[in-house]
C-alpha cells in the first residue's frame, strides 16, 4: 500500500495540525520554508518526511545552504521516516555531489532523480540504495506517464517516492512506495471536492449522489461552502479512504461534526 504524505500543512496551516492528524498521520515538510516548524509537526504527526525545497529553490530563484540543512538533519533527522537529499534539479552531478556531502557528515538521506535527467545516475542510485526519490513528475503528461513506465518496468521491485504525486490514478497506476501531494488543499482552496466513486466536483455543483457521500461522512452543504478547512478535510478522507480501500465506518471517529467546535473556533 503506497504511503500518502500530504505536504504544505506546516506552511499553510500549521495551527491546524491537531485537526488534520486525526484524520491522517502522515506529512511532509519542506525544509526551505517549513523547517521552523518542526516540534509541532513532530508533536502531532507520526509520520513525517522531509524535503529540501528544490521545487521552491529553483522557482523563486532562492539557495539553501547545504551546511545549514546538514546541521538541521543532524539535529532532527531523527523525526522522519525520510529526509530527502539537497538536490539541484536538472543538475544531477551537483545533486550527487550533495548526497556525497551530506553522508560525509554521517547522515543518510533521500536520494533523489529527476525527469530528463541522464539515466546513469538513477542506475546507479538504484543499485546502492533501496529507497529513491523521483522528482520533477508532479504535472500531468504523456512523457511522464511514458517516463515513469519505462522506470517501473526496469525495476518493478524498488521503492520509489514520487515527489508532487496528487493523482489517484497516478498512485493506482505506479507501485509508488511512497508519494507527497498537496492535492488535497490545493483543490479544497478552489472549492473542489474528492470523491471516491463519483467525479471531482465543485461544492456548486452537488449533485444527489455527491449531497448523500457528503452527509453520510457527517458533512454538511452549508459547512463546505463557508469553511475551507472542512473541505481539507473532507479532501484528506476520501484520499485515505482511496487509497486504503476502507470502508467510511473507519472514520467514524472522525466525523466532521465531532470536531466542528475545534476547527473553527
Amino acid at each position: 500500500m503506497t504511503i500518502y504524505y500530504m505536504a504544505q500543512v506546516a506552511s499553510v496551516h500549521n495551527d491546524a495540525s491537531p485537526i488534520f492528524s486525526k484524520i491522517h498521520g502522515n506529512a511532509l515538510m519542506c525544509y526551505f520554508d517549513e523547517h521552523m516548524h518542526i516540534e509541532s509537526m513532530s508533536k502531532y504527526f507520526s509520520n513525517l518526511f522531509l524535503d529540501s525545497g528544490a521545487f521552491s529553490v529553483d522557482s523563486m530563484n532562492v539557495r539553501v545552504d547545504i551546511n545549514e540543512y546538514s546541521e538541521f538533519l543532524r539535529l532532527h533527522s531523527e523525526k522522519f521516516d525520510a529526509y530527502a537529499n539537497l538536490d539541484v534539479i536538472h543538475k544531477a552531478e551537483e545533486t550527487l555531489k550533495n548526497q556525497k556531502y551530506l553522508e560525509s557528515q554521517g547522515l543518510n538521506p533521500l536520494p533523489v532523480f529527476h525527469m530528463d535527467e541522464d539515466m546513469k545516475f538513477l542506475d546507479d542510485y538504484v543499485g546502492s540504495y533501496d529507497y529513491v526519490g523521483l522528482g520533477g513528475i508532479a504535472k500531468s503528461s504523456i512523457k511522464k506517464n511514458k517516463w515513469l513506465e519505462s522506470i517501473f518496468a526496469k525495476y518493478p521491485d524498488h521503492k520509489f517516492h514520487g515527489f508532487g504525486v496528487g493523482s489517484i490514478k497516478s498512485i493506482q497506476k505506479y507501485p509508488f512506495y511512497s508519494v507527497d501531494s498537496t492535492t488535497w488543499l490545493r483543490d479544497g482552496s478552489m472549492g473542489m471536492l474528492l470523491f471516491k466513486d463519483l467525479p471531482d466536483c465543485h461544492y456548486n455543483k452537488l449533485t444527489d449522489d455527491h449531497k448523500k457521500v457528503i452527509y453520510d461522512l457527517g458533512f454538511s452543504e452549508e459547512i463546505l461552502k463557508r469553511e475551507y478547512l472542512a473541505r481539507y478535510l473532507f479532501n484528506l478522507m476520501t484520499i485515505k479512504n482511496m487509497l486504503n480501500n476502507i470502508s467510511q465506518k473507519t472514520f467514524d471517529l472522525f466525523k466532521y461534526n465531532d470536531i466542528t467546535e475545534e476547527l473553527i473556533s
